[in-house]
């Protein structure tokens, strides 16, 4: 018996099924998983070419969605984040009130001021928005422009905040990621 599921999401399509049986790091809880080894096959795209129509959403679309996802996250509204929440504690040995503020926190992280902030001060959003023409020291011109790139993500725990920094990084970069649980999940 699990203590609690771990769908998978490729691409917009939530699979719970064909469950794989795990136990955590932290507790010796049991949880179950969408079984990786029947989905491989899914997860990379052909090309990175697969990826160009990721460029026609403008920043502000990219905005408006997670803005939505952020208050769509509050933990008090959510039960699927309470349900990670719980399953967090199963999974490791942080301490509650920590593991729950970094599921408290997830509405402030998709704020739309914090995204902008984040893509303005890593990248600057013009670059992510189109090519941005620039004239080097020996008077070269020369065209710049911020793409995503395909990634995979272990983040580092098992609180939510880390997993939303992944988020809304591979969002604004308009990035194709997976991202997998970190290792204390076994």
């Amino acid at each position: 018996m699990s203590d609690f599921s771990i769908p998978a999401l490729i691409r917009g399509e939530l699979i719970e099924n064909d469950w794989a049986p795990f136990t955590t790091g932290g507790s010796g809880g049991k949880f179950q998983a969408a079984n990786a080894h029947h989905l491989v096959d899914q997860l990379p795209l052909g090309s990175p070419a697969a990826m160009a129509d990721l460029h026609e959403i403008s920043f502000e679309e990219i905005l408006d969605v997670l803005e939505a996802l952020g208050k769509a996250l509050d933990f008090e509204n959510n039960s699927h984040i309470r349900e990670a929440y719980e399953a967090g504690l199963a999974a490791s040995n942080y301490p509650p009130s920590l593991l729950k503020n970094s599921y408290l926190t997830l509405p402030h992280a998709f704020a739309r001021d914090a995204v902008r902030e984040i893509a303005e001060q890593r990248l600057g959003i013009e670059y992510l928005e189109g090519w941005v023409e620039k004239t080097l020291a020996d008077g070269r011109q020369v065209r710049l422009r911020a793409f995503g790139a395909r990634s995979l993500h272990i983040p580092a725990g098992n609180g939510g905040l880390i997993s939303a920094v992944t988020i809304i990084r591979n969002a604004i970069t308009r990035s194709d990621a997976i991202i997998r649980p970190p290792p204390m999940i076994r």
